[in-house]
């Protein structure tokens, strides 16, 4: 599994920060779900219990930052991508 990285400036007062990852695509019920509270596509194994926190703490942080966070397949479906969102620092 390869994740990717890029910033860019999407606007005069926004950031886009990108991540793919090129592993399995979500289904669309998987997407739907994928920022709400205890959801994960992964199950517990072992030792180590998956309470699906990950991306819902995430998208809760850059929302009181005035961000976004979304999350799609990557048009070739060769993976996932997930964009966020932020105001640059000084614009109003």
């Amino acid at each position: 599994m390869e994740i990717k990285a890029q910033i860019s400036k999407e606007n005069s007062s926004m950031v886009a920060i990108h991540m793919d990852n090129d592993g399995r695509i979500l289904s669309d019920d998987e997407l739907m779900h994928s920022l709400k509270a205890g959801w994960s596509t992964k199950s517990a194994s072992g030792n180590h219990a998956k309470v699906g926190m990950g991306l819902y703490m995430c998208s809760k942080i850059i929302r009181l930052h005035r961000g976004s966070l979304r999350i799609g397949n990557l048009p070739d479906k060769s993976g996932v991508r997930v964009e966020v969102m932020l105001p640059l620092l000084g614009v109003n």
